[in-house]
Protein backbone atom coordinates (compact mmCIF):
# COMPACT_ATOMS: atom_id res chain seq x y z
CA UNK A 1 0.00 0.00 0.00
CA UNK A 2 1.45 3.53 -0.92
CA UNK A 3 0.86 6.62 0.98
CA UNK A 4 0.95 10.49 -0.08
CA UNK A 5 4.02 11.81 2.09
CA UNK A 6 7.00 11.50 1.30
CA UNK A 7 8.94 9.92 3.66
CA UNK A 8 6.46 7.12 4.37
CA UNK A 9 7.39 4.23 2.63
CA UNK A 10 4.84 1.34 3.80
CA UNK A 11 5.21 -2.36 4.01
CA UNK A 12 2.96 -4.76 5.32
CA UNK A 13 2.43 -5.79 8.38
CA UNK A 14 3.91 -9.61 8.58
CA UNK A 15 3.36 -11.73 11.53
CA UNK A 16 3.18 -8.79 13.91
CA UNK A 17 0.80 -8.23 16.51
CA UNK A 18 0.18 -4.74 17.98
CA UNK A 19 2.12 -2.72 15.37
CA UNK A 20 1.90 1.25 15.08
CA UNK A 21 1.45 3.68 12.83
CA UNK A 22 2.58 6.78 14.44
CA UNK A 23 1.03 9.54 12.30
CA UNK A 24 2.02 12.76 12.59
CA UNK A 25 -0.32 15.65 12.33
CA UNK A 26 0.22 19.33 12.48
CA UNK A 27 -2.36 21.81 13.37
CA UNK A 28 -3.12 22.49 10.03
CA UNK A 29 -6.01 21.18 8.03
CA UNK A 30 -3.93 20.38 4.88
CA UNK A 31 -2.37 17.62 7.75
CA UNK A 32 -5.66 16.83 8.59
CA UNK A 33 -7.05 15.70 5.50
CA UNK A 34 -4.04 13.97 4.52
CA UNK A 35 -4.51 11.90 8.33
CA UNK A 36 -7.90 11.27 7.31
CA UNK A 37 -6.71 9.91 3.90
CA UNK A 38 -4.15 7.76 5.50
CA UNK A 39 -6.21 6.16 7.99
CA UNK A 40 -8.78 5.42 5.71
CA UNK A 41 -6.92 3.72 3.38
CA UNK A 42 -4.98 1.23 6.10
CA UNK A 43 -5.99 -2.01 7.49
CA UNK A 44 -5.90 -0.46 10.84
CA UNK A 45 -8.56 -1.85 13.50
CA UNK A 46 -7.66 1.13 15.92
CA UNK A 47 -7.01 4.76 16.54
CA UNK A 48 -5.52 5.99 18.99
CA UNK A 49 -5.90 9.76 19.89
CA UNK A 50 -3.48 12.45 21.66
CA UNK A 51 -6.57 13.23 23.90
CA UNK A 52 -6.56 13.20 27.72
CA UNK A 53 -8.37 9.78 28.68
CA UNK A 54 -11.02 11.69 30.40
CA UNK A 55 -12.79 12.34 27.16
CA UNK A 56 -12.84 9.23 26.02
CA UNK A 57 -16.77 8.54 26.36
CA UNK A 58 -17.10 12.12 24.67
CA UNK A 59 -14.90 11.17 21.75
CA UNK A 60 -16.84 7.88 21.37
CA UNK A 61 -19.52 10.03 20.44
CA UNK A 62 -17.71 12.14 18.73
CA UNK A 63 -16.13 9.69 16.43
CA UNK A 64 -19.83 8.85 15.40
CA UNK A 65 -21.29 12.55 14.65
CA UNK A 66 -18.10 14.97 13.94
CA UNK A 67 -20.34 17.58 16.11
CA UNK A 68 -17.35 19.25 17.39
CA UNK A 69 -18.92 22.21 19.06
CA UNK A 70 -21.39 19.16 20.76
CA UNK A 71 -18.08 17.40 21.88
CA UNK A 72 -16.90 20.68 23.95
CA UNK A 73 -19.87 21.22 25.22
CA UNK A 74 -20.68 17.84 26.54
CA UNK A 75 -16.89 17.73 28.10
CA UNK A 76 -17.56 20.45 29.92
CA UNK A 77 -19.77 19.32 31.95
CA UNK A 78 -18.87 15.37 31.79
CA UNK A 79 -14.80 15.87 32.48
CA UNK A 80 -14.17 18.74 34.41
CA UNK A 81 -12.17 20.52 32.02
CA UNK A 82 -13.15 24.32 30.98
CA UNK A 83 -14.03 25.11 27.74
CA UNK A 84 -10.91 27.10 27.61
CA UNK A 85 -8.69 24.06 28.25
CA UNK A 86 -10.69 22.11 25.81
CA UNK A 87 -10.66 25.13 23.15
CA UNK A 88 -6.67 25.07 23.46
CA UNK A 89 -6.39 21.18 23.12
CA UNK A 90 -8.38 20.84 19.72
CA UNK A 91 -6.90 24.14 18.21
CA UNK A 92 -6.11 23.39 14.69
CA UNK A 93 -7.02 19.94 14.95
CA UNK A 94 -11.21 20.44 14.32
CA UNK A 95 -11.29 19.30 11.02
CA UNK A 96 -10.03 16.03 11.76
CA UNK A 97 -12.43 15.54 14.53
CA UNK A 98 -15.44 16.58 12.23
CA UNK A 99 -14.20 14.14 9.84
CA UNK A 100 -13.08 10.95 12.22
CA UNK A 101 -16.36 9.60 11.53
CA UNK A 102 -15.32 8.67 7.72
CA UNK A 103 -12.77 6.05 9.37
CA UNK A 104 -14.04 5.52 12.65
CA UNK A 105 -16.79 2.50 11.64
CA UNK A 106 -15.32 -0.78 12.56
CA UNK A 107 -12.58 0.59 14.56
CA UNK A 108 -11.71 1.28 17.90
CA UNK A 109 -11.25 5.52 18.84
CA UNK A 110 -8.66 5.06 21.96
CA UNK A 111 -7.53 8.63 24.01
CA UNK A 112 -4.59 7.80 24.86
CA UNK A 113 -2.73 10.94 27.19
CA UNK A 114 -2.44 11.19 30.54
CA UNK A 115 -5.51 13.30 32.34
CA UNK A 116 -3.57 16.82 32.70
CA UNK A 117 -2.94 17.96 36.45
CA UNK A 118 -3.80 20.99 37.18
CA UNK A 119 -0.36 22.67 37.07
CA UNK A 120 -0.15 21.64 33.32
CA UNK A 121 -4.00 22.90 32.58
CA UNK A 122 -2.34 26.04 34.57
CA UNK A 123 0.84 26.34 32.47
CA UNK A 124 -1.19 25.47 29.06
CA UNK A 125 -3.41 28.64 29.31
CA UNK A 126 -0.97 31.10 30.78
CA UNK A 127 0.71 30.76 28.17
CA UNK A 128 -1.06 32.98 25.49
CA UNK A 129 -1.41 35.60 28.28
CA UNK A 130 2.47 35.76 28.79
CA UNK A 131 3.01 36.02 24.41
CA UNK A 132 0.63 38.40 24.97
CA UNK A 133 1.66 40.61 27.27
CA UNK A 134 4.81 40.44 26.06
CA UNK A 135 4.26 41.91 22.88
CA UNK A 136 2.54 44.81 24.17
CA UNK A 137 5.27 45.76 26.40
CA UNK A 138 7.90 44.55 24.30
CA UNK A 139 9.69 42.58 26.99
CA UNK A 140 10.85 39.44 28.11
CA UNK A 141 9.48 38.16 31.26
CA UNK A 142 12.72 36.15 31.79
CA UNK A 143 11.42 34.41 34.69
CA UNK A 144 8.27 33.38 33.85
CA UNK A 145 9.77 32.11 30.92
CA UNK A 146 12.23 29.70 32.36
CA UNK A 147 9.52 28.65 34.95
CA UNK A 148 6.76 27.77 32.17
CA UNK A 149 9.62 26.06 30.00
CA UNK A 150 10.68 23.76 32.65
CA UNK A 151 7.22 22.71 33.47
CA UNK A 152 6.51 21.91 30.22
CA UNK A 153 9.20 19.70 29.71
CA UNK A 154 8.71 18.04 33.06
CA UNK A 155 5.21 17.67 31.57
CA UNK A 156 6.19 15.90 28.75
CA UNK A 157 8.46 13.60 30.10
CA UNK A 158 6.11 12.14 32.62
CA UNK A 159 3.26 12.34 29.55
CA UNK A 160 5.65 10.10 27.52
CA UNK A 161 5.98 7.70 29.88
CA UNK A 162 2.56 6.73 30.77
CA UNK A 163 1.55 7.25 27.36
CA UNK A 164 4.03 4.80 26.18
CA UNK A 165 3.02 1.82 28.79
CA UNK A 166 -0.92 2.80 28.02
CA UNK A 167 -0.45 2.44 24.20
CA UNK A 168 1.87 -0.46 24.20
CA UNK A 169 -0.70 -2.51 26.65
CA UNK A 170 -3.47 -1.30 24.34
CA UNK A 171 -2.44 -1.91 21.25
CA UNK A 172 -1.57 -5.67 21.84
CA UNK A 173 -5.08 -5.81 21.42
CA UNK A 174 -5.52 -5.32 17.98
CA UNK A 175 -3.09 -6.43 14.57
CA UNK A 176 -2.44 -2.64 13.47
CA UNK A 177 -3.08 1.01 14.99
CA UNK A 178 -2.53 4.19 13.85
CA UNK A 179 -1.74 6.67 16.76
CA UNK A 180 -2.25 9.78 15.89
CA UNK A 181 0.87 12.09 17.52
CA UNK A 182 2.43 16.11 17.00
CA UNK A 183 5.50 16.78 15.34
CA UNK A 184 7.05 17.13 18.60
CA UNK A 185 6.70 14.15 20.22
CA UNK A 186 6.77 11.35 17.04
CA UNK A 187 10.76 10.55 17.47
CA UNK A 188 10.44 10.05 21.44
CA UNK A 189 7.44 8.16 21.42
CA UNK A 190 8.84 6.03 18.27
CA UNK A 191 12.19 5.61 20.49
CA UNK A 192 10.19 3.72 23.33
CA UNK A 193 7.47 2.06 21.48
CA UNK A 194 9.55 0.42 19.01
CA UNK A 195 11.81 -1.77 22.10
CA UNK A 196 8.47 -3.63 22.28
CA UNK A 197 6.57 -3.39 18.93
CA UNK A 198 7.04 -2.62 14.99
CA UNK A 199 6.75 1.02 15.21
CA UNK A 200 6.83 3.60 12.08
CA UNK A 201 6.52 7.41 11.45
CA UNK A 202 4.50 8.60 9.01
CA UNK A 203 4.82 12.53 8.01
CA UNK A 204 2.42 14.62 7.00
CA UNK A 205 1.98 18.07 5.00
CA UNK A 206 6.12 17.82 4.80
CA UNK A 207 7.88 19.96 4.78
CA UNK A 208 6.72 21.47 8.33
CA UNK A 209 8.90 23.78 10.30
CA UNK A 210 9.15 24.00 14.14
CA UNK A 211 8.19 27.09 15.78
CA UNK A 212 10.57 28.53 18.05
CA UNK A 213 9.10 27.67 21.05
CA UNK A 214 8.64 24.06 19.62
CA UNK A 215 12.27 24.40 19.35
CA UNK A 216 13.17 26.08 22.55
CA UNK A 217 10.86 22.97 24.32
CA UNK A 218 12.65 20.07 21.70
CA UNK A 219 16.48 21.49 22.88
CA UNK A 220 15.62 22.07 26.06
CA UNK A 221 14.36 18.68 26.40
CA UNK A 222 18.29 17.24 25.98
CA UNK A 223 19.71 19.88 28.41
CA UNK A 224 18.76 23.07 30.28
CA UNK A 225 19.55 26.50 28.28
CA UNK A 226 21.05 29.07 29.17
CA UNK A 227 19.09 32.41 29.95
CA UNK A 228 20.45 34.19 26.83
CA UNK A 229 19.19 31.37 24.47
CA UNK A 230 15.69 30.98 26.42
CA UNK A 231 15.42 34.48 25.67
CA UNK A 232 16.49 34.88 22.09
CA UNK A 233 13.74 31.78 21.25
CA UNK A 234 11.16 33.79 23.22
CA UNK A 235 11.99 36.62 21.46
CA UNK A 236 11.96 34.27 18.02
CA UNK A 237 8.50 33.46 18.81
CA UNK A 238 6.96 36.62 19.83
CA UNK A 239 7.94 37.85 17.28
CA UNK A 240 6.32 34.79 14.83
CA UNK A 241 3.33 35.19 16.67
CA UNK A 242 2.79 39.14 15.94
CA UNK A 243 4.33 38.45 11.77
CA UNK A 244 2.29 35.54 10.97
CA UNK A 245 -0.70 34.01 13.81
CA UNK A 246 -2.27 37.40 14.46
CA UNK A 247 -2.42 38.76 11.26
CA UNK A 248 -2.97 35.55 9.61
CA UNK A 249 -4.45 33.15 11.98
CA UNK A 250 -3.09 29.53 13.10
CA UNK A 251 -3.79 27.57 10.09
CA UNK A 252 -2.35 30.35 7.24
CA UNK A 253 0.32 31.58 9.69
CA UNK A 254 1.70 28.48 10.07
CA UNK A 255 2.39 27.53 6.57
CA UNK A 256 3.67 31.46 5.74
CA UNK A 257 5.78 30.56 8.19
CA UNK A 258 7.45 27.16 7.16
CA UNK A 259 7.48 28.59 3.51
CA UNK A 260 9.35 31.85 4.70
CA UNK A 261 11.83 29.91 6.77
CA UNK A 262 12.32 27.03 3.98
CA UNK A 263 13.41 29.92 1.63
CA UNK A 264 15.64 31.34 3.47
CA UNK A 265 17.01 27.81 4.63
CA UNK A 266 17.44 27.03 1.22
CA UNK A 267 19.83 30.22 0.76
CA UNK A 268 21.70 28.81 3.12
CA UNK A 269 23.57 25.90 2.72
CA UNK A 270 25.49 25.49 6.22
CA UNK A 271 21.96 25.99 8.25
CA UNK A 272 20.35 22.65 9.67
CA UNK A 273 17.48 21.03 7.67
CA UNK A 274 13.86 21.72 8.55
CA UNK A 275 12.43 19.72 11.06
CA UNK A 276 10.84 17.24 11.12
CA UNK A 277 13.71 15.48 11.59
CA UNK A 278 14.99 13.24 8.23
CA UNK A 279 14.54 9.60 8.13
CA UNK A 280 17.56 8.95 9.34
CA UNK A 281 16.97 10.04 12.78
CA UNK A 282 13.52 7.83 12.88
Amino acid sequence: MTTPFKNSERQDYVGVWGGIDLVVKPPLRRADFEAITLIGAGEYEAIFLNLPRCLQRHVTKLAETGDVEGFIEGAKTGSGLSESYLTSLIRGHETFLRLLPRVSAGREIICYSPNPTDEEIRATLELPSLILRDSVTKTVSLEQWLSIVEEMVEFGKSKLEEEVEFILREAGRFKSSACICDPGAAVSLKKHLQKKTLTRILYTVLPYRFTPLQTLLRLYQQKPLPASEVEEHVKQHIGFVQKYIVPLGLEEGLEAWTEKELRWLQGRPDKPPAHPPTPSET
